[in-house]
């Protein structure tokens, strides 16, 4: 029986039980390679099939028995082809907005959460699925996360005037609850939102979220702001006043904060939003990365955050001294002699002292408060673009107490790879650094590391005497001190000493930056220092950094491998570093796609200048479309928010070379910049 018939039974029957057996037919049909139903998968393609299907049978169950509206919420919708979602969420909508009439109100609102599980369902990839995002919400602590929800969704067609509809409506609805914003968020999801008034609408009842809705509430916004430009919407950012919202935005879409994110930080600063709180220093956080270094102005906002977060951190660290001070511990006989509490109130500590339990919980709650704030403020601090830190925030850092120290410990040790002064109190407090830093350390600090043979990094950081290192280095340098060939004995030599050592790497790297540094150094050197930077970047991603300083820019071919040959009436460059430079591109996108790779904004802007030169080479033309492709989708919009005519100039470089090849770089990037 077809999907026609099917609901044409539905429709004429007046027994339950075989209007159920007719949706169970019609739900239990051949099933496609993907374990679909095949035939609801497909109803867009049968003539009036959907049409029948949705209005004989989904709006018809909306007022049946909960046995028939149970398939049709867990089955039937979420069976459903993507095709179909947009006419299906349409009617409904149309249903929802239609209700009332004469009905009792206690009756619209029951037919009105029936249609909202009908609609999160059939929005939904599947029924379970949509279930389980309903289960999610609340989780993070409603900060949000605009990219996990919007990837449960399937509102890719639905039309924004069908959005524009259901909110409406539910501006009208008091006290909605989770389900109304589940509904609100996959619809969102679409992208399909491009008017800056809906847009609104939908902050506005973000902003009235209940507790257990702001998650799904603020992805909601999220969506909603997707396809609108950032710039259209600074006058809604600067004027918001929902923490929640704005730290929402800014950890998903950081860029739609490009024209705003210094007013919102110095609305931060004077107090109007939440400024003591651990949600307003992660706001700051995710904004941090907004602010340009080289801007005066940014840059006294940021001296201005600096110092607050100072401040902050002393108040914690205050706060927690003070309860630690007037913790209550007493015994028994004598509190319940005083008849300040009774027996009820006790409860046994891990040490088998009686204390009394609300005391203990306001201490536990205190210092959890304090280290949640703290761990924000470092977040902050880490984001930063700041050449190191003043001295009134590392006064307050080496202040903390012990007990905030233990929840802190992975966040100093991160923040001290980017703010060198901490090292040394790093080192002192916790004995350990974090690998990032490890290049960074001066001899004496690398022994105060290894001190410990139990440390994970003491093999790697102990220092030994290795004289004949010492002679292979001096050796090599000699010989290219002297302009002379380097005896590819002692390069050999050198590549047979390799080991996980910070003394050979540190070695190594001094003598590469050496080695390159020469313009007497012959092709197959020039081969081995490359292919030895790609080694330690590969071997050990933790000193990528210093690597990367040196391998940018060989990108850019040596004077000295060019040759000037003619053929015929012409003469022609030969590039003699060629395979060398491809073998950089190669290296360099592997490392961008590697997800887990940390980049300074420093190395992304020397790579996007450096890569006019080997655009200009039509033997490294695909790889070097690969590497500026992943650039643009890594780091296209702080790349467009910064240095616009760096990257403008690289992309029409290769436009005029590679029209063809470039188009969809180029789109992509353009709607990268109009997005913000």
């Amino acid at each position: 029986m077809d999907a026609i018939e099917c609901a044409t039974r539905y429709r004429d029957q007046q027994d339950v039980d075989l209007r159920y057996m007719a949706i169970r037919e019609l739900c239990n049909g051949p099933r496609n390679s993907q374990g679909r139903v095949q035939q609801l998968c497909e109803l867009h393609q049968q003539p009036g099939a959907l049409e029948v299907v949705t209005h004989d049978v989904i709006l018809r169950s909306v007022t049946d028995r909960q046995i028939v509206r149970s398939v049709v919420e867990r089955e039937l919708l979420g069976e459903l082809g993507d095709e179909c979602v947009s006419y299906v969420v349409s009617q409904l909508v149309g249903e929802l907005v239609g209700g009332g009439g004469v009905q009792e109100q206690e009756e619209q609102r029951r037919q009105e959460e029936v249609i909202l599980k009908y609609l999160n369902s059939v929005l939904h990839s599947g029924a379970v699925g949509a279930a389980a995002a309903l289960a999610l919400d609340g989780v993070r602590g409603g900060a949000g996360n605009g990219d996990a929800f919007e990837s449960c969704y399937r509102a890719t067609n639905v039309a924004e005037k069908d959005i524009a509809r259901y909110v409406e409506y539910m501006c009208h609805v008091s006290s909605a609850g989770t389900l109304w914003y589940s509904v609100l968020n996959g619809l969102c999801s679409s992208g399909n939102v491009v008017s800056s008034e809906l847009a609104t609408k939908v902050y506005g009842l973000c902003s009235e979220a209940p507790l257990n809705g702001q998650s799904q509430a603020y992805a909601a916004f999220i969506g909603a702001v997707r396809n609108i430009r950032g710039s259209v919407l600074t006058a809604l950012f600067i004027a918001c006043t929902n923490v929640g919202v704005l730290e929402a935005v800014a950890q998903a879409r950081p860029l739609k904060l490009c024209s705003s994110y210094r007013a919102v930080a110095n609305r931060w600063i004077s107090g109007e939003l939440d400024p003591h709180s651990a949600r307003g220093f992660r706001l700051i956080a995710h904004i941090g990365k907004l602010f340009n270094r080289d801007s005066d102005e940014d840059m006294a906002v940021v001296k201005a955050i600096m110092q607050l977060c100072a401040v902050e951190l002393k108040e914690q660290t205050a706060s927690v001294l003070h309860v630690e001070d007037t913790e209550v511990s007493c015994s028994v006989s004598n509190t319940y002699e005083m008849g300040e509490v009774g027996e009820d109130d006790w409860v046994i500590s891990d040490e088998g002292d009686m204390i009394v339990s609300d005391e203990d919980t306001v201490i536990i709650s205190n210092e959890i408060e304090a280290a949640n704030i703290a761990v924000s403020v470092m977040d902050a601090l880490s984001s930063l673009p700041l050449e190191d830190l003043n001295e009134m925030v590392q006064e307050a850092i080496t202040a903390l107490p012990e007990i905030l120290l233990v929840r802190l410990r992975p966040h100093l040790l991160s923040l001290s790879a980017k703010y060198t002064k901490l090292l040394d109190y790093v080192i002192a407090t916790f004995g350990e650094v974090d690998p990032l830093a490890l290049h960074l350390l001066t001899p004496e600090q690398v022994a105060a590391v290894a001190v410990s043979s139990e440390h994970p990094d003491h093999a790697f950081l102990t220092l030994r005497s290795d004289p004949q290192l010492c002679a292979l280095h001096g050796a090599i340098i000699g010989q290219t001190a002297s302009h002379k060939p380097i005896d590819t004995e002692l390069l050999q030599q050198w590549q047979n000493r390799r080991e996980a050592s910070k003394q050979y790497l540190d070695a190594t790297l001094q003598l590469l930056t050496t080695m390159l540094s020469q313009d007497v150094v012959s092709l197959k050197d020039h081969q081995w220092c490359i292919d030895t930077l790609a080694w330690i970047g590969q071997e050990f991603p933790f000193y990528r950094k210093p690597v990367l300083q040196l391998l940018i820019p060989m990108l850019k071919p040596p004077k000295r491998f060019v040759k000037i040959i003619q053929v015929g009436n012409m003469k022609q460059k030969e590039d003699g570093s060629t395979y060398i430079r491809a073998s950089v591109v190669s290296t360099l996108c592997g490392w961008l796609r590697d997800e887990r790779s940390t980049w300074d904004y420093s190395d992304i802007r020397n790579l996007a200048y450096y890569l006019r030169y080997p655009l200009r080479d039509l033997p490294l033309k695909r790889l070097t479309l690969q590497l500026m492709h992943t650039i643009i989708d890594r780091f296209g919009g702080f790349l467009a928010l910064r240095d616009y005519p760096t990257i403008h100039e690289t992309l029409q470089l290769i436009q005029n070379k590679y029209p063809e090849d470039t188009e969809g770089i180029a789109a992509h990037f353009h709607g990268i910049v109009n997005s913000i």
